[in-house]
């Protein structure tokens, strides 16, 4: 498995290099290739070898949490971000669940709330800098509804 993880990367890193010299134009290449694609290229310098893996190599590391994950925490955040401390507040309720350790489950959920309203895009932004608030977005509105109306099939 190693070897073809190594194969793979030797054959990427080739690639590469062979596309950095052919569209920096340093050489010479001849008249029948100057019409092919990028693509063509490589499919003609690099056969494509069945016995190397396709496609991106998976990343090493934790899967992560999908859009569910990110989806339930803003709606628990929009639910509270009328009290004074919703991540406290939010971390608090969800104590046990979250390691048991209150310092570290605020930061837990600070983050997972910033990463649903950054990455994810399911939460408006605060009043200000500084400042908890922030309601959910039409995106957020639009998984809830699909979500269920698929439960109530």
């Amino acid at each position: 498995m190693a070897e073809s993880r190594r194969a793979f990367a030797n054959q990427v890193q080739a690639r590469r290099f062979a596309e950095n010299l052919l569209l920096s134009g340093s050489v010479l290449v001849h008249p029948s290739l100057k019409d092919k694609s990028k693509d063509d290229l490589n499919e003609m310098l690099f056969p494509s070898d069945p016995a190397l893996p396709q496609g991106r190599p998976k990343r090493p590391g934790r899967k992560g949490h999908g859009i569910e994950h990110y989806l339930r925490w803003a709606i628990l955040y929009s639910e509270k971000a009328g009290d004074r401390a919703p991540l406290r507040r939010l971390a608090e309720e969800h104590l046990e669940e979250l390691g048991g350790d209150l310092d570290k489950a605020q930061v837990w959920v600070r983050d997972t709330v910033t990463t649903a309203r950054r990455r994810y895009g399911l939460l408006s932004a605060p009043p200000g800098p500084g400042r908890a608030g922030g309601e959910l977005t039409a995106k957020a509105r639009q998984l809830i509804k699909e979500r269920t109306k698929g439960a109530g099939r």
